[in-house]
């Protein structure tokens, strides 16, 4: 490759070269020997590079008793270390869902491709996102939101994951640090 050549670093051309190369040896394709191993030695240093960032995930739940019945509303922080607010939580669990792109910061987009979260943070967002998702196919969908409301049933999905998260808990405007959800049918 001439860019190679003249610019003395790995290329696109160079890479793609090494990626299928190490597919044709996983297909069967006969070793060729030194380069087979330099090729599939670079190939594992890219598959390390490339591994998925975790991400940290809280969750602020909020119970709200009406007369009518119970309002449940969540708003959630994200980031590598220390969570950060997130501002257009519905853009977000869209995002999640693999529809559209979330602005994490200035410089990075959100993408399931890139980042990752623990088993237990991911069954939350799946359970917002699916909830998300009905919310716009019913046309309730506002992406500058910083809480996404709910119903009794996606709160009871969502409880079991809350004792194994970072959440707190804000009933009828009242902070409750040290809330633990009950275990019961």
């Amino acid at each position: 490759c001439p860019y190679f050549r003249t610019m003395d670093c790995t290329c696109k051309h160079i890479v793609a070269t090494l990626k299928l190369r190490q597919r044709e040896l996983a297909e069967g394709a006969v070793s060729g020997g030194e380069n087979d191993r330099i090729a599939a030695e670079l190939c594992a240093r890219f598959a390390r590079e490339e591994q998925k960032i975790h991400l940290n995930l809280a969750v602020t739940l909020r119970i709200h008793t009406l007369p009518n019945g119970i309002k449940y509303s969540a708003a959630l922080a994200v980031g590598e270390g220390a969570p950060e607010p997130v501002g257009g939580i519905e853009a977000f669990l869209a995002a999640y869902a693999g529809e559209g792109s979330y602005k994490l910061s200035k410089f990075r987009s959100f993408s399931r491709e890139k980042y990752e979260f623990s088993e237990n943070d991911a069954a939350i967002l799946d359970i917002l996102s699916e909830n998300c998702q009905n919310r716009l196919a019913a046309g309730f969908y506002t992406q500058k939101l910083a809480s996404t409301e709910f119903g009794a049933m996606t709160a009871k999905r969502l409880f079991p994951h809350l004792d194994r998260a970072h959440a707190e808990f804000i009933v009828n405007d009242v902070r409750l640090p040290d809330m633990q959800i009950k275990k019961e049918n």
